[in-house]
């Protein structure tokens, strides 16, 4: 059985796969959870977190918290100070023992594809040395958003990658799914050509009808 620390940070959406790819940018809501893991009560409670250079401060919103707090920013770095909260230690009561902090935080506008977000929080318990959480880390996904043009024969039909078939003029959104979680998204706008017929004469002054466009 692996260990558990319960001092960690959490990240929503999680993503996929190790890198935590997400499809756009989006608001990041973040948990820190904390436990008293000492031997004694925990009188005051400090926990700091600075933010990625890529997330913008100024849109950091606190969601929810276990207890009561103040909020000291000072531009990426939040101090969360729980003062006052007495939390016992973790073998006298150990539900009572737990804490947390939620907040979300937007990335800054302009943010590319292959951004990654990194984000960790040192938790100090009164005096003792800070503990470092877990790193949380999302990636911005780098999906191709193109247009196509395809053409088929009238009597024939193309099919999307769900399977679908279309026999007639039209325009769709073809998904191509990745493992990864970073799905492209192709624009398709369908022409279908009607079928001709032209005439042609041999030497012989017979006409034949021959099919075009097929």
């Amino acid at each position: 059985t692996n260990s558990y620390d319960p001092n960690n940070k959490r990240v929503s959406p999680i993503g996929t796969t190790d890198s935590g790819f997400i499809q756009d940018p989006q608001p990041l809501n973040y948990t820190i959870n904390f436990q008293n893991n000492g031997n004694d009560t925990a009188f005051n409670v400090t926990i700091t977190d600075t933010l990625d250079t890529d997330l913008d401060p100024a849109t950091v919103t606190v969601l929810d918290s276990s207890d009561a707090y103040s909020l000291n920013p000072n531009n990426r770095v939040l101090t969360f100070n729980f003062n006052n909260i007495n939390l016992p230690d973790s073998g006298t009561n150990f539900s009572g023992s737990q804490g947390f902090i939620e907040f979300e935080v937007a990335p800054k506008s302009g943010a590319t594809p292959g951004t990654k977000f990194t984000n960790y929080a040192d938790i100090t318990f009164d005096a003792n040395p800070p503990i470092r959480t877990d790193t949380a880390l999302n990636t911005l996904c780098r999906p191709i958003r193109d247009t196509i043009t395809p053409s088929v024969c009238d009597q024939y039909t193309y099919m999307g990658s769900d399977t679908t078939d279309y026999f007639s003029d039209t325009t769709f959104t073809d998904t191509l799914t990745a493992t990864n979680g970073c799905d492209s998204f192709l624009r398709v706008e369908l022409d279908i050509l009607e079928k001709k017929q032209d005439f042609v004469s041999d030497t012989g002054g017979c006409s034949y009808t021959v099919p075009s466009g097929d």
